[in-house]
């Protein structure tokens, strides 16, 4: 069950916002068997690619492999930034609290702007992209806080720049700070969801 708020923009463009109210036990007990089921696909993915057992726990844990070099590297932002030469072989994990996720270095991609989020620029000028998602843009992954100190103005207006139209941006649980001087401007159709919001 959601509750609709329309709010009205200057283009007389409308947006809505909705805010989920609960996730019902049937809807939650598909989204497992979803869940459940990539899960199963992409070991077996994995398997079929590297042979069964190629990436053992330990080893990804530890480092090394059975089935030789691994194609994923822990690391931060800053670290990746500051990577000369990211190679195009590599995922990377992203293990900045709430900026988690993965990266692949896309060598085709010359003029993309680091926005923290969605795409950081290496030192080399590589753009290196956030493997999406579900469509769905987290505040977080652009600098966000929602701890009722920091100024999320610039956060919340760089995600909403970076969703494409008909896109949603999610404000996950907290107290976000907005300066009431600078107006936040959403793209057309995009949907704002507030915590608790499932998406």
């Amino acid at each position: 069950m959601e509750r609709t708020t329309r709010v009205e923009n200057e283009g007389a463009e409308t947006n809505e916002i909705r805010q989920a109210a609960t996730m019902s036990r049937r809807k939650l007990l598909a989204s497992m068997g979803i869940a459940g089921t990539a899960a199963l696909w992409g070991r077996s993915f994995v398997d079929e690619a590297f042979g069964a057992g190629a990436f053992p726990v330990h080893a990804a844990v530890y480092g090394g492999s059975a089935g030789g070099e691994c194609c994923c590297t822990v690391t931060t932002i800053a670290e990746l930034r500051a990577d000369p030469a990211p190679s195009p072989d590599q995922v990377y994990w992203i293990g900045d609290p709430m900026r988690e996720g993965w990266f692949y270095p896309d060598a085709d991609d010359l003029l993309s702007a680091d926005n923290t989020g969605t795409v950081l620029v290496s030192v080399s000028g590589m753009r290196i992209k956030r493997l999406l998602y579900n469509g769905t843009l987290d505040v977080r992954w652009f600098g966000a806080v929602g701890n009722g100190m920091t100024d999320d103005t610039a956060a919340i207006q760089a995600a909403l720049d970076a969703v494409p139209s008909g896109g949603t941006v999610w404000i996950p649980e907290g107290e976000y700070r907005i300066d009431a001087l600078i107006e936040l401007r959403p793209k057309s159709y995009t949907d704002l969801r507030l915590s608790p919001a499932q998406y």
